[in-house]
């Protein structure tokens, strides 16, 4: 069995409470992990291996309409909804919009997907 640790900050240094893979893809979609933690937000990372067995992660969308720590993040059974819940007992569900992300403003990061609540 190989493993890989990668190296990165994930949610800015502040502890992850919650981590699920997305259970089902359609053909040729990114592996997709959903996380969960204190900083309030919902991030949904691409992951991919290389030959040589390196992991590589990439945000691909924040999703920031909590307002207290996520706790939980469950895809659903066909992978194609995201649930998360939080401190204060709000769940949201999630699906993936199916057009390009708008432009980031200056200064703010550009990401690969939109999900909309």
């Amino acid at each position: 069995m190989k493993y890989a640790i990668p190296e990165i900050s994930w949610h800015n240094r502040d502890p992850v409470l919650s981590v699920d893979f997305q259970p089902k893809c359609a053909p040729g979609d990114p592996t997709r992990l959903a996380t969960g933690g204190t900083d309030t937000h919902v991030l949904i990372w691409y992951i991919s291996t290389t030959d040589s067995g390196t992991v590589n992660l990439e945000v691909a969308a924040d999703l920031c309409r909590h307002q207290k720590a996520v706790n939980v993040v469950r895809w659903s059974p066909s992978g194609e909804y995201l649930g998360s819940g939080d401190d204060e007992s709000i769940i949201f569900v999630w699906k993936q919009k199916n057009e390009e992300p708008a432009p980031a403003e200056q200064g703010e990061e550009q990401y690969k997907e939109n999900w909309v609540i």
